[in-house]
């Protein structure tokens, strides 16, 4: 089984762009919506993995990238 690791981009503090509307950042619409991306890939027979990039030790991209990596 293929395995994919899925990675919310931005964080909390550091919610990224936000809509036109201002209701959803990055981080806050990726947040609500990573569920169903993760299930209809596992619908579609891939394993999915959310990854968190405080896992991996931080919350900078470098750790976002570590966490990843480390899912295989």
């Amino acid at each position: 089984m293929m395995r994919v690791a899925l990675s919310i981009g931005h964080s909390p503090q550091d919610g990224g762009a936000v809509m036109t509307n201002r209701k959803h950042s990055e981080f806050s619409f990726w947040t609500a919506h990573i569920g169903k991306v993760k299930d209809e890939l596992e619908r579609l027979g891939y394993e999915a993995v959310v990854c968190n990039r405080s896992e991996a030790g931080g919350t900078t991209p470098i750790y976002a990238a570590r966490r990843c990596n480390a899912v295989g």
